[in-house]
């Protein structure tokens, strides 16, 4: 089982990153990892949540994540291997926005399946 729930606030603004016809945005969320360390994780969107974040999410912002996590492997131009693990999110809950820290309008984005064989 590979699956991934988490809530927390975008550090920046989402970024469109064009593949194809299909839409993808791309953002850092910052969780609670305990009561004084915060995480960071990478999250990739496609298609329809995609355009919904960049249309409705900036820094700051809280939202729930639902996805997969997924690992991914290259060599660098300086020959050093590297390595990441990012979250595909297949679902995104607008939860409440920084500049008004009250609760949005539910808003939830739920894709579809076949984002299989697009990159992180």
């Amino acid at each position: 089982m590979n699956s991934v729930q988490l809530i927390g606030r975008l550090v920046r603004d989402p970024v469109l990153v064009e593949h194809g016809t299909i839409g993808i945005a791309r953002f850092r969320l910052a969780f609670d990892q305990s009561s004084n360390a915060t995480g960071y994780v990478d999250v990739t969107t496609f298609g329809h949540t995609a355009e919904a974040v960049l249309a409705h999410k900036s820094q700051g912002d809280r939202v729930a994540i639902t996805g997969s996590l997924r690992h991914s492997e290259w060599d660098a131009a300086d020959g050093a291997k590297r390595r990441a693990l990012a979250v595909a999110a297949s679902r995104v809950d607008f939860l409440d926005r920084k500049q008004d820290r009250e609760p949005a309008v539910e808003h939830t984005v739920k894709e579809g399946a076949g984002n299989g064989d697009i990159p992180l």
